[in-house]
């Protein structure tokens, strides 16, 4: 049996950033997107039940194909007996991630002491996962490949702050700022 995985990426970031000149501060706004796609291939994989069906045939299997099926001997299946005996179950994932952040900065008055200041921001996260195997995979029908049904989920984050700079104290013994 072969696992053959593909995996394809991408990732688009955007932004955009600017001054805030009344407020002499700055402003930032992005976004990103990315996704991974997995495709998983198991070519060589072995039908329980084709198996059970081939050991247990009273004419060693050549009713179900062409050739039978010897499992003690050292002889190739014949096609007719590989394509009865063998699959090739399929799996895919897709994880998936959004991000978006807005940030601004900047003064807010003159104090004794220096800038009054303060920094926003914003920002939203989802991230999604979706797993879709095939009828063998969702059946359990391959023998040592275990069982798994079709899942998925995702997360949601809103996070969001607000900071000050607040200057009490300057130009003091021992203190600078």
């Amino acid at each position: 049996r072969v696992f053959n995985r593909r995996f394809n990426l991408y990732q688009i970031t955007a932004g955009v950033s600017g001054p805030i000149a009344p407020l002499d501060g700055t402003w930032e706004l992005y976004a990103t997107r990315g996704t991974v796609d997995i495709n998983q291939r198991n070519p060589g994989s072995v039908v329980a039940a084709s198996l059970a069906e081939l050991l247990n045939a009273a004419d060693g299997g050549e009713s179900l194909c062409s050739g039978g099926y010897n499992p003690f001997g050292l002889t190739t299946l014949s096609d007719s007996c590989r394509s009865y005996l063998v699959r090739t179950p399929m799996q895919t994932t897709r994880l998936t991630q959004d991000v978006v952040e807005a940030t601004a900065q900047g003064r807010l008055a003159d104090l004794p002491a220096g800038q009054l200041r303060f920094a926003v921001g914003a920002d939203f996260k989802t991230d999604r996962f979706d797993y879709a195997p095939d009828s063998d995979i969702s059946q359990g029908t391959i023998v040592g490949v275990n069982r798994a049904g079709a899942s998925s989920g995702s997360t949601r984050v809103y996070e969001g702050y607000v900071e000050f700079l607040v200057p009490l104290l300057a130009d003091l013994p021992a203190i600078q700022s």
